[in-house]
């Protein structure tokens, strides 16, 4: 399985990418976790995700457009929203 997680705070990143790990390894599902800082850049990877871990608030490209792209890609893919903002809760 290949993941996806983007957020332009790495200390976010790290949080979620160890909670992945922890419970990709409880499940023993093999996983592939790609880390970007910056939308774009995930868009540019290349890579046919199965989940992808998004920031809304980004400074390039916000984390709903960037989900909406990777739907484009693959119809199949999981998208999660990460947030601290409540007035995102709609999108």
């Amino acid at each position: 399985m290949k993941i996806a997680i983007c957020d332009d705070e790495p200390k976010r990143i790290t949080e979620v990418k160890d909670a992945l790990i922890n419970y990709f390894s409880e499940k023993v599902i093999a996983t592939e976790i790609f880390c970007f800082e910056d939308g774009n850049k995930l868009l540019n990877s290349n890579v046919y995700f199965d989940m992808a871990f998004l920031d809304i608030e980004m400074p390039s490209i916000n984390g709903v457009e960037v989900g909406k792209k990777l739907k484009q890609k693959s119809n199949n893919i999981v998208i999660f929203m990460i947030t601290a903002y409540s007035e995102y809760l709609d999108d």
